[in-house]
């Protein structure tokens, strides 16, 4: 059974499927690097490696006025096929299975979304964390 984290930024609700989730952290140290490319806020030590904090607004399309490095609360680090990212989120709200909602193909070309999941009279667009990296990887190049 596929199960969702839901989580919120900037007003608007995002779902991730589980199975991506590395962990999630709470207020993690981000370092700003000199040089970062503008979708990434900055980068944290995850593991021995080195892992890039993707800037809320590439999400959201919403320019927020935190300084480069923090953008929220809450950290979701997420392993895509292309590599690891940092999902910045101001709530996390819960885990659930994605037969207790309704999900649907989008209805308007919102990016990085495969989709909505209706749950409990709110809306959650469903990132697709593969194109997310591979668009980041592919615009950086």
């Amino acid at each position: 059974m596929t199960r969702l984290v839901l989580f919120s930024l900037s007003g608007k609700n995002y779902a991730l499927p589980l199975e991506q989730m590395v962990r999630i952290g709470l207020e993690l140290r981000v370092f700003s690097l000199p040089r970062l490319p503008f979708e990434i806020s900055g980068v944290i030590v995850e593991a021995g490696g080195v892992v890039p904090v993707l800037r809320a607004s590439i999400l959201t399309g919403v320019e927020n006025d935190v300084p480069s490095g923090k953008d929220s609360e809450y950290s979701l680090i997420a392993r895509s096929e292309y590599g690891t990212i940092v999902l910045p989120a101001d709530r996390v709200r819960q885990i659930v299975a994605v037969d207790r909602g309704l999900v649907a193909p989008l209805e308007d070309s919102e990016s990085y979304s495969s989709g909505t999941f209706m749950y409990k009279s709110s809306t959650f667009n469903i990132i697709n964390i593969d194109y997310l990296v591979l668009d980041m990887i592919q615009g950086l190049g």
